[in-house]
C-alpha cells in the first residue's frame, strides 16, 4: 500500500483536505487484509521534547488502524470507523537516545474490505511539550 492523492471510492476516506488542497491517504481498494503503508520522516530532537500535531481521517465500515511510532514506541493508536470527519491529535515526543536521529512513522493497516481509506494532513513538529 502507498500514500497517494485523493480516494476514488465512495463511503470511505476524505473528500477534501482538512486544510489546504493536499493530504496523504492510503487506498484500501485492491489490497490484502493486513497490508500496511508507512509514511516516515527522520527528526532530530537534541534535548527535551517536541509536540507532534496532525489531523487524521478514518471513515469507512472496513476501517483498519493508524499508529504513530517514534523510537520504536507506539505513541498513538486508533482503529475502527471514526465517521466522515477530520480529527486532530497532539503527542509529546521525547528523545531518549541523543546519539542518533529518530524516525516518526505513521503506519496505516488495512482490514477486510475496500471501505477503509485512512488520511493524514497538517503534520507539524514544534519545540516543547504539547499544551
Amino acid at each position: 500500500m502507498s500514500w497517494i492523492g485523493a480516494t476514488p471510492s465512495s463511503s470511505t476516506g476524505s473528500s477534501a483536505a482538512n486544510d489546504g488542497l493536499m493530504y496523504a491517504y492510503i487506498e484500501a481498494s485492491g489490497k490484502q487484509p493486513g497490508n500496511i503503508a508507512s509514511l516516515e520522516s527522520t527528526v532530530n530532537i537534541p534535548a527535551g521534547s517536541v509536540c507532534l500535531r496532525f489531523a487524521y481521517h478514518m471513515y469507512g465500515k472496513n476501517m483498519g488502524s493508524l499508529k504513530v511510532v517514534y523510537g520504536n514506541v507506539t505513541h498513538f493508536h486508533e482503529a475502527c470507523d471514526k465517521g466522515d470527519q477530520w480529527r486532530t491529535a497532539s503527542i509529546t515526543l521525547t528523545n531518549t537516545d541523543f546519539t542518533m536521529d529518530q524516525k516518526i512513522r505513521f503506519i496505516a493497516s488495512r482490514r477486510n474490505g475496500f471501505k477503509g481509506d485512512i488520511a493524514v494532513n497538517n503534520i507539524e513538529v514544534a519545540e516543547g511539550q504539547c499544551g
